[in-house]
């Protein structure tokens, strides 16, 4: 399941795969019927506020209720990615020493200055949410804001939230996660994997999410409750299907119909 939000795997071998489970279970879409069974089998356990102090009493009451416009945005800087090449390597830079696992690599002035590809997922964002509102009735915009920065969260929600928009009011909500590369070479604990794992299902508990292309934690986020995902792309905002050609219907799912087609960056 894994494999198929990956162009490259869409081989003979792999829809061989899909084909025989839809021959043993007929009507069975590899995108909703894996996100039934995930949605089935996973959950959040009670022990999960422990790593996220809100996300009973705030987080999810506030991404499940029905009224909200849910928009996650997975910002991915590469800061973790940097830390564990360099830690790999042995070498000593910047913030990076004993205490590394736990710190950002770029200096917080220079995350708080959100770069280009933070900038367009943003403005994708924006796009889809000034739509939305214009023709939705929404009692509030929900901003989700995942990434593997704190410092990029924090600057993403004091910056963009409490934004008026068509009337409604803009909230940004963050888990304060500190986005750990859970590679096994960086020894991570326990927190780290919580930390990842909330994340991870918080974005499915969105109605659409605005992703960079290529990153497999916020296209199986997608998959996990068959969301829709857009990205940057040529000066627009456009929908992209993570599955292989044939294998995503998303017609016909709970919030696919709602957010079809591309929007118009300006």
């Amino acid at each position: 399941y894994r494999f198929q939000y990956n162009p490259s795997r869409d081989t003979d071998e792999e829809r061989k795969a899909v084909a025989n489970l839809e021959t043993l279970m007929p009507g069975f879409h590899l995108d909703i019927g894996m996100a039934c069974a995930l949605g089935r089998t996973i959950d959040f356990a009670p022990s999960a506020s422990n790593f996220a102090p809100t996300l009973y009493t705030h987080i999810l009451p506030t991404l499940r209720d029905t009224s909200n416009l849910v928009i996650a945005v997975y910002i991915r800087t590469g800061n973790t990615d940097i830390m564990a090449k360099l830690e790999s390597e042995q070498k000593e830079a910047g913030a990076v020493d004993d205490d590394s696992n736990k710190k950002d690599f770029r200096t917080d002035r220079e995350l708080r200055r959100l770069d280009g590809n933070s900038r367009s997922l943003i403005n994708c964002a924006m796009a889809i949410e000034l739509e939305q509102l214009s023709k939705g009735s929404y009692s509030k915009s929900i901003w989700l804001v995942i990434t593997d920065s704190p410092s990029v969260g924090e600057t993403t929600r004091t910056t963009y939230g409490g934004e008026i928009v068509k009337g409604i009011k803009r909230e940004l909500i963050t888990t304060g996660a500190k986005g750990i590369q859970t590679r096994p070479a960086r020894s991570p604990g326990t927190e780290d994997w919580a930390e990842a794992a909330i994340d991870w299902m918080l974005l499915g508990e969105s109605n659409v999410i605005v992703s960079a292309s290529g990153y497999s934690f916020a296209d199986t986020g997608a998959l996990r409750t068959a969301r829709p995902v857009f990205s940057p792309r040529d000066g627009g905002c456009v929908r992209r299907m993570i599955m292989p050609t044939g294998a995503e219907p998303f017609g016909d799912d709970e919030f696919g119909h709602l957010f079809q087609g591309s929007y118009d960056l300006k």
